[in-house]
């Protein structure tokens, strides 16, 4: 069965804008639905028209398209939250922090020999889950997984001496995990340890 298609839309600027449309466009389980910049003359809307992507100046118009993943690639934390206020609950939006971790893996697969990489998702957020694994699939060294641990641990845990489920608890983590609703770590092999 073939992977799910994410429609993303692209909100942005300058070269972080050009480098996600390059690094989004060849892959084949992501459909371009829109790209918005407020510069109609940038390089970044000049690509997306020569690829035939939809073109939008107002950020906000990326809301009327078919996309279910955004991309807030500028770092406007304004503009960001914005998206956020008013955004359908089926689209997730990601921060431009959480998108250039999410393009840094996608680019693994020009090199693939870079490490073992883990993503993984808050399991209340089972369509970021599902764009995530979609996205990264097949990129070696790479694997997204849902958040199984407890939100916190069960009362037979809270005292007495530390059990091994404790020492995966890492509290930067565990905060981004919370506010994105994913993060990206290493992942342990034999030769090397998470």
């Amino acid at each position: 069965m073939a992977d799910p298609i994410a429609r993303v839309a692209l909100v942005g600027y300058g070269p972080a804008l050009v480098k996600a449309i390059e690094v989004l466009r060849a892959l084949p389980t992501v459909a371009l639905t829109v790209v918005a910049d407020a510069n109609s003359q940038s390089e970044g809307a000049r690509l997306a028209r020569s690829l035939k992507i939809p073109f939008v100046a107002n950020p906000i118009e990326v809301l009327r398209t078919e996309a279910d993943l955004i991309l807030e690639v500028s770092g406007d934390q304004r503009q960001y939250e914005r998206l956020l206020s008013v955004k359908p609950a089926r689209v997730e939006v990601m921060s431009k922090r959480g998108t250039q971790l999410f393009l840094d893996l996608l680019e693994r697969r020009a090199a693939p020999d870079t490490g073992c990489a883990l993503g993984v998702v808050a399991s209340d957020r089972q369509q970021l889950y599902d764009h995530l694994r979609g996205g990264l699939a097949g990129i070696p060294g790479v694997e997204v997984i849902a958040d199984r641990r407890h939100a916190s641990p069960p009362p037979s845990r809270l005292t007495g001496p530390r059990r091994v489920g404790e020492r995966r608890r890492q509290p930067d983590a565990d905060e981004a995990l919370r506010a994105r609703g994913f993060v990206i770590t290493r992942a342990a092999t034999k030769d090397r340890p998470a």
